[in-house]
């Protein structure tokens, strides 16, 4: 019977990567969760992955429902402005909240895109080495529960390698970056390994959850080095480099299989693979030049001389510097919005919301829902959004002769619930055949388009599990599965109920593995 589960998250780890380096024997521990463990394609919440799947993931709910989309950051439609969440303003109903107050002794390390749970029956390491911090905000700096933790971990594991900021942050491009960069996210990955193993062995937890976000970052960072069909590749540097990617999947490798070893025979093991990588080809931040075009505005509006000035300055500052002086910039950044860096939101009947770079959104001025809405709901607001669908289709991407956008669809019809307001009204999905530099369209024309992000990987949406222990069958294909699934499922394997959920506990895993308490109830 199983008394314990342990997760271990893999954020961004790709599975065909994982397929590909298992198999020729980079990663034996993979190999061996393949020929050992049961597995599942995860289905992530639709058009909105990068930014939502790790709440679901902890809370069993749709992003209708928790309400966050683009992890720490939301919009405010009172004053038009994207700002980050603060403390206590993130959904409580995880998976380790409900198991501690059940009286079941839980441990958290680096849970993406959530708050630290203070009064926890546990140990709770919040932002020790994430990929992503809130760029300003009352929270996202590294804290512990127990408070008086946090020194006993800096002392015996260090801090981040990357600082007290997220790793796009570094912008690694020169060789000498990015092999200092990979230097980085592998001391991250070992050192994060020794932690959890050290608490698993100290602890009595039931549930240990653990999350490595190196395959993240470093897919962000040197996709253009891996993949020799990249615009960006270089062979010269790739000969110079090797490949960090494989690098760090290496050291993810090693800690997999440390962790699994660690956590005991009366443990069920899950490896969450949370969402893919590949190359970053996208319109995001293009939408809105689109909608100000299809409104009858002026395309390719610049920026101010300020506003410009300004930018270059930021990003000729060391890391360090510019992390000291966030809470400055962000003033600043907030007061150059408004003097004209982006058209005016609030006398627009909609615009763009910033999702991901492989699909963006489009928020309506609503009436009653915005401050100065100006479209109404029903008939009105209906109508914008069929008639925006059909404008978006039928532009082209002239730089691959293709349409520039695979799929469009109403936030209504796949994230409902109550906090549905909180998102975008329309989700729109790139095609990401090539790159998008050029496009055109029946009603406003061309519109060049030169990305000036620096990474050069983005994220592919279906992730994968494994499922290790007694009753699974090695190598067992279990049918695809909502990321919603998980938490009601690690919930009733340990006996609590989550009735709250959106997803439902798996049956494949519920008939092959069953504790005690589960059983009795």
């Amino acid at each position: 019977m199983i008394k314990k589960i342990l997760v271990i998250g893999l954020d961004s780890a790709d599975r065909n990567l994982i397929a590909r380096w298992a198999g020729d024997g980079t990663l034996p521990n993979f190999q061996r969760l393949i020929e050992s463990a049961a597995s599942a394609l995860v289905r992530n919440p639709f058009g909105l992955e990068a930014g939502s799947l790790w709440p679901s993931f902890h809370t069993g709910l749709s992003p209708g429902n928790h309400g966050q989309y683009d992890g720490y950051r939301l919009y405010d439609p009172l004053d038009y402005q994207n700002k980050n969440y603060g403390t206590g303003e993130l959904p409580k109903g995880t998976i380790w909240n409900l198991l501690s107050d059940a009286g079941q002794r839980v441990v958290v390390i680096d849970a993406p895109f959530t708050d630290l749970s203070e009064g926890l029956n546990g140990v709770q390491i919040a932002d020790w080495a994430p990929h992503s911090r809130p760029a300003f905000g009352d929270f996202g700096t590294f804290r512990t529960w127990p408070s008086d933790l946090a020194a006993d971990i800096e002392a015996r594991f260090g801090t981040d390698p990357l600082g007290d900021q997220m790793c796009d942050a570094v912008r690694p491009r020169s060789i000498r970056d990015l092999d200092s960069f990979r230097a980085g996210m592998v001391e991250r990955v070992l050192n994060k390994a020794e932690m959890s193993a050290e608490l698993m062995e100290r602890e009595d937890w039931t549930f240990f959850f653990t999350v490595f976000t190196e395959a993240h970052c470093m897919g962000h960072h040197a996709w253009h080095i891996h993949d020799d069909r990249h615009p960006e590749h270089d062979p010269a540097v790739a000969k110079a480099l090797g490949d960090p990617l494989r690098d760090v999947y290496i050291a993810l490798d090693q800690s997999v299989g440390r962790l699994i070893d660690g956590a005991g025979e009366d443990a069920l093991v899950l490896v969450h693979c949370s969402h893919g990588i590949g190359p970053r080809f996208t319109g995001t931040f293009l939408l809105d030049k689109i909608l100000v075009a299809l409104q009858g505005g002026q395309v390719g509006r610049k920026r101010s001389s300020m506003a410009r000035m300004a930018k270059q300055l930021w990003w000729q500052l060391p890391a360090g510097v510019r992390n000291r002086v966030q809470p400055a910039q962000a003033k600043l950044w907030k007061a150059l919005g408004k003097s004209g860096y982006q058209p005016n939101r609030a006398g627009r009947p909609c615009f763009e919301l910033m999702v991901n770079d492989g699909a963006a959104g489009v928020r309506v001025n609503l009436a009653g829902r915005e401050r100065d809405g100006m479209v109404q709901p029903g008939a009105e607001y209906d109508a914008l959004l069929d008639g925006l669908s059909e404008s978006l289709l039928a532009i082209t991407n002239e730089t691959t002769g293709k349409p520039l956008v695979k799929h469009i669809v109403k936030t209504d019809e796949v994230h409902n619930g109550a906090r549905r307001d909180a998102l975008p009204d329309l989700i729109v999905i790139w095609n990401r055949s090539g790159p998008i530099t050029r496009i055109a369209s029946p009603e406003f024309g061309v519109i060049e388009y030169a990305s000036r992000d620096h990474r050069t990987g983005d994220h592919t949406p279906l992730g994968l599990l494994y499922a290790l222990a007694p009753g699974l069958r090695g190598g067992e294909k279990i049918d695809e599965i909502s990321v919603m699934d998980l938490a009601p499922t690690i919930t009733k394997l340990l006996g609590v109920d989550h009735p709250d959920a959106d997803g439902r506990p798996i049956p494949a895993l519920i008939e092959a593995v069953v504790t005690p308490e589960a059983a009795e109830s």
